[in-house]
């Protein structure tokens, strides 16, 4: 009789061991695909990153900057010009902004820098991407760029009477409610 017991609380001890034994695994299992998929996330993160400073994202980055920077005084100016009542000097600033980027080359560059913007923006939403790295490293740029062309995304938005038009840009980095063209 106590053979039949003690055979009876092994064969037990030994299914609950068999059924922690593969809980165990299935949470190891768990947890490491888990641990890959941030892993992954956080090295598409950083071939954006590095795709930013020596592709040709860079380069159209640069030409932009360079843009702005050949117009800064012209813009400070149009700024700091107390004559001009605050409606004149947003026309005037949205006027200029305009002008600058009316070659098509300029064009062409802040269409392959807003559209990688909203790539990235994108993969971190979908959390395809590390968000926490992707706005640690783009959001200052993005943010500086986007409200420096603004005049130029909502000229889009009219034109093509689409609201939407480089709203994943700013609702990822600069804020879910904002609406730049409201301001303009």
């Amino acid at each position: 009789m106590k053979t039949k017991i003690n055979k009876e609380f092994a064969e037990a001890i030994s299914s609950w061991l068999t059924i922690a034994t593969v809980l165990t695994a299935g949470f190891y299992g768990v947890w490491e695909y888990l641990d890959h998929k941030s892993t992954v996330r956080v090295e598409r993160s950083l071939a954006y990153v590095e795709s930013y400073r020596s592709g040709y994202v860079s380069k159209s980055k640069l030409a932009l900057n360079q843009l702005l920077a050949d117009n800064e005084e012209t813009l400070i100016a149009i700024l700091k010009d107390e004559h001009l009542s605050d409606t004149e000097r947003d026309t005037r600033y949205r006027s200029h902004i305009l002008t600058m980027v009316s070659p098509a080359l300029n064009r062409q560059n802040l269409e392959i820098s807003f559209s990688f913007y909203e790539e990235i923006a994108i993969c971190a939403e979908r959390e395809l991407c590390d968000a926490n790295i992707i706005r640690s490293f783009f959001t200052a740029d993005v943010t500086g760029f986007f409200n420096s062309y603004a005049p130029h995304v909502c000229s889009l938005r009219k034109q093509w009477n689409n609201d939407f038009v480089y709203k994943k840009i700013e609702s990822f980095f600069i804020s879910p409610k904002s609406d730049i063209c409201q301001s303009l």
